[in-house]
């Protein structure tokens, strides 16, 4: 199966997981693909933690994983409210995905 799924900052603001009230804030995000198989992954997201970061549960291959991503905040005009960023694992820079190629 080709197809990608993509997890924005803008889709976790929208399902409430960015809230600066919100301790940790778990689920599962179920989908379907193009050909109809059913797809899910559990999502934990912690922005309290010293490093905030979103961490992914899923089964791939047969074989349980575990991917957790860093994320970072920059306060926006007055300190308020935050701008949410992923840090890349590889280059270790601010990154927010755009145009994904399948969206939740």
């Amino acid at each position: 199966m080709e197809e990608a799924l993509q997890i924005k900052i803008s889709d976790l603001e929208r399902w409430g997981f960015l809230e600066p009230a919100q301790e940790n804030k778990g689920g599962i995000i179920a989908w379907k693909y193009s050909d109809g198989t059913p797809a899910s992954v559990g999502i934990v997201v912690n922005i309290h933690d010293e490093q905030p970061y979103i961490e992914l549960f899923y089964e791939y291959d047969e074989k349980h994983r575990i991917y957790k991503v860093q994320l970072n905040s920059v306060p926006l005009n007055s300190g308020k409210t935050k701008i949410w960023y992923f840090i890349c694992p590889l280059t270790k820079k601010r990154c927010r995905p755009r145009n994904p190629k399948k969206q939740i």
